[in-house]
């Protein structure tokens, strides 16, 4: 057996039956040779009972705009054979993918027509509507399911319970009947709607794409906005022909490849408000953002406040989300833009979600540095296992969140100048560390450094309360630089001697520091040690002086 197509099945197995129950229900007219005024109808085939029965509604649309039934006369050669091929014209679609749903609103129509009183209910502009406005609005609908712009909800055609809903979804994407020029635009006008047709044909690699014209994707639409990309300087100019954008090009040039070539051009249009009127009534109707220099403008190309726009359109915030997580601070990271990385998210308003972006865009560097951080906000930290360096130097910590210690990756850590009382006992679990600062804090404790064999660097300069160095000195094997000034420290024991890297210990300010180790201006690296405005004697300097490994040594302190 010959397997039947799309089209075939759908008459065979539903529009049949629909077309069956409207005969038995009263709500078709029934062919009489001797008093029919359609001509038509005289040369069809009659050989079932349902046959006579034909839909006066349709017949006398189709008259009345002068379209010959010959249009929709196929091999059956019946009233409801016309009526069938009239829906499956109507769907624009080469595999008509909306048939089905053409069918549905079909069998609605029927259920309008009362035995009784055939014209109380129904929709009078049904056919005439299907002709015309609902074609335009199943092949706009086809390109926005093509651009992947709508929503799961609005995707599938069979969820719409009727054209007026489909043409309201559209509405902003519907070509106009002039050149967009006049106030008679809704959304979008003629020549943008080109662009963006005219990239689906590129994706495509139709032979309709045109070079000549430009190339924008429609990217995200909600009930208030669409948000379009310029893939090029035509369709940029076209999108912000109402604008005094540099990137749509003045008798000066154009700096759209300057741009283009740093990020995406996002432009964004308010729905219902895409003529030249609106744009010079409202300035805000019409924008451009360029995320990689952080540019955010208006119509007459004034900076607009991002973070308030986000705040009143989430949806749109979420949207852009991927592409900044994904795309703007990788490049970020690439050309040492980190510095200011957590600034640049708070001014957009990400701050709630500063740390899961971050993990998503897999950065080795991260400096929250100035930024006084939520301890909530930090406790996920611990997710972004690329991290190599962490910078916290005046953000108001009181602790460190404890998912640091996952960070195995983790070279450098700044804390400076924070309101730390103890640095956490995970510290030594940290075994790729080679530096750590946590100065200018309030640190009290004794902490536990053995096992980091690949710390270089300790700085711990300005924690009063700090009396003793951490343990487990003796074990940094490639332990290069120690400073401890202005401390509470009181001795400094034989441990730092197991040192045998070190070229550089700071002890200044210690005021109350008057035992060293005598042998440590003997270690084989050391060059410099500072003990100036301490305890230390007389005595304690000539013993260090002694022993010196040689010339190069210096021994800091001149309060003698």
């Amino acid at each position: 057996m010959e397997k039947k197509t799309r089209v075939e099945f759908l008459y065979e197995n539903s529009f049949k039956a629909t077309y069956g129950k409207a005969v038995k229900r009263g709500q078709l007219d029934k062919f009489n040779p001797r008093h029919e005024g359609f001509t038509s109808l005289h040369g069809m085939t009659y050989k079932e009972p349902e046959d006579f029965f034909y839909d006066r509604y349709l017949f006398t649309f189709l008259s009345n705009m002068q379209i010959p039934i010959s249009n929709y006369i196929g091999d059956e050669n019946t009233p409801r054979e016309v009526v069938f091929n009239f829906l499956v014209e109507c769907d624009p679609t080469p595999n008509k993918e909306n048939l089905q749903w053409l069918l549905g609103l079909y069998k609605n129509q029927l259920i309008s027509y009362t035995p009784t009183d055939r014209d109380a209910n129904i929709n009078s502009n049904f056919y005439e509507d299907l002709y015309t406005t609902v074609k335009g609005s199943l092949d706009t609908f086809s390109l926005l399911k093509k651009s992947n712009v709508l929503n799961e909800s609005k995707r599938d055609i069979n969820k719409y319970p009727d054209y007026q809903t489909l043409s309201e979804v559209v509405l902003p994407y519907t070509m106009m009947d002039d050149d967009g020029s006049s106030d008679n635009v809704h959304t979008l006008d003629p020549k943008e709607l080109n662009c963006i047709k005219n990239h689906q044909l590129f994706i495509e690699k139709s032979k309709d794409y045109d070079e000549t014209v430009g190339r924008a994707e429609l990217v995200f639409e909600n009930k208030d906005w669409v948000i379009v990309i310029t893939h090029d300087k035509e369709a940029n100019v076209e999108f912000g022909k109402y604008t005094t954008w540099c990137t749509a090009g003045t008798r000066y040039g154009s700096m759209f490849d300057s741009y283009h070539g740093r990020g995406e051009l996002f432009v964004l249009i308010k729905k219902g408000y895409g003529s030249k009127k609106a744009a010079k009534n409202d300035p805000n109707v019409r924008m451009q953002f360029h995320f990689e220099d952080q540019q955010y403008m208006n119509i007459p190309d004034r900076p607009i406040d991002i973070n308030d726009f986000f705040y009143t359109n989430k949806d749109i915030k979420d949207y852009f989300k991927k592409y900044i997580t994904k795309t703007v601070l990788p490049k970020r990271q690439l050309k040492n833009k980190v510095n200011d990385d957590i600034q640049f998210l708070l001014k957009l308003g990400y701050g709630d979600q500063i740390i899961k972006m971050l993990k998503e865009s897999k950065p080795k560097v991260l400096d929250f540095s100035g930024n006084k951080m939520d301890s909530d906000i930090l406790n996920e930290i611990g997710d972004i296992e690329s991290l190599e360096k962490l910078d916290f130097s005046d953000c108001g910590l009181e602790s460190l969140p404890n998912s640091i210690k996952n960070l195995k990756n983790l070279k450098y850590l700044k804390v400076r100048n924070n309101l730390l009382t103890e640095v956490p006992s995970w510290i030594n679990q940290l075994t790729d560390l080679n530096f750590v600062d946590f100065s200018g804090c309030k640190i009290e404790n004794k902490f536990d450094l053995t096992g980091l064999i690949n710390l270089t660097d300790i700085v711990l300069d300005y924690n009063a309360k700090l009396k003793e160095l951490p343990t487990g000195i003796n074990t940094l094997t490639n332990l290069a630089r120690l400073t401890a000034s202005n401390c509470n420290i009181k001795t400094i024991t034989d441990e730092i001697l197991g040192c045998d890297k070190l070229y550089l210990v700071d002890f200044h300010g210690n005021e109350k520091l008057s035992n060293i180790p005598d042998k440590l201006s003997s270690l084989p690296e050391i060059i410099a040690i500072c003990i100036d405005d301490t305890a230390i004697t007389n005595e304690k300097i000539s013993s260090l002086n002694k022993n010196k490994r040689g010339p190069e040594v210096t021994i800091i302190k001149y309060d003698n």
